[in-house]
């Protein structure tokens, strides 16, 4: 599990850890910024991998029952356990 633990805008990068024996890779952030423009795995030669994830929108909750906020969920499921730690670099 990540966490940025920041801020992010349109056109922010970030990485995402994939460990050994993952079989799902989820990024979430909130609706109100744009779509992902591009994910990359940056072991598999920076290949763009973006096509791979499938986007849903889903309403989160705040503490203590605060009013919902919509956040874009886009998921990729592997056929396979992970074999090899990997990294995803990710744009918004």
């Amino acid at each position: 599990l990540n966490k940025s633990g920041k801020a992010l805008a349109n056109g922010s990068t970030f990485t995402v850890s994939i460990p050994v024996g993952a079989m799902r890779v989820i990024v979430a952030y909130p609706a109100t910024l744009r779509d992902i423009t591009s994910i990359k795995d940056v072991n598999g030669l920076n290949a763009e991998i973006s096509s791979g994830f499938t986007k849903s929108t889903v309403a989160v909750e705040g503490a203590n029952g605060y009013t919902a906020i919509e956040y874009k969920v886009y998921t990729m499921d592997f056929a396979k356990a992970n074999d090899a730690a990997n990294t995803f670099s990710v744009k918004i």
